[in-house]
């Protein structure tokens, strides 16, 4: 199976995407391949649809403020190997698999899953402010309003 055999291709909404597909749509016409008019040639990818949507909502002022008071501590643990470490033998006492992920912005549901394990190992986050003095952050539970998921 070649390209002389596409239905359709799928790619997000990148505008150099666009202008290969106007190309790409060229030569379709000049092969003689005219499948529904070459209309369903490019279909945008839903995953980047659906991304781009979470990602705006969660630009508004109390979401972003409250998942960058989460974002901070996680950045300050995964910064560091040593620091990360000690976190993780602050929270083998508690009953979680979870481990601490910082988030990306390509990835929605990263940013969903770094905040799933925050709060998970809130009470690891406690026990390391004990243990370093160059750490303090205040992941009370105001730290956690606004964030759209319970505790475990």
């Amino acid at each position: 199976m070649g390209i002389d055999r596409t239905f359709t291709i799928v790619l997000d909404n990148g505008s150099s995407n666009d202008g290969a597909m106007v190309y790409l749509k060229k030569k379709f016409e000049n092969w003689g391949q005219n499948i529904l008019g070459r209309k369903y040639v490019h279909m945008r990818c839903i995953a980047h649809i659906i991304n781009l949507v979470v990602q705006d909502g969660l630009k508004g002022k109390d979401e972003h403020e409250a998942i960058s008071r989460i974002r901070g501590p996680v950045r300050y643990m995964r910064n560091s190997p040593a620091r990360y470490k000690k976190f993780q033998e602050c929270a083998e006492f508690m009953e979680t698999k979870k481990l601490l992920s910082l988030d990306v912005p390509t990835r929605w549901n990263s940013t969903y899953l770094m905040l799933e394990a925050a709060i998970c190992l809130k009470k690891a986050f406690d026990v390391y402010e004990d243990i370093d003095l160059a750490y303090k952050t205040d992941l009370s539970n105001k730290s956690f309003d606004g964030v759209p998921i319970e505790s475990h």
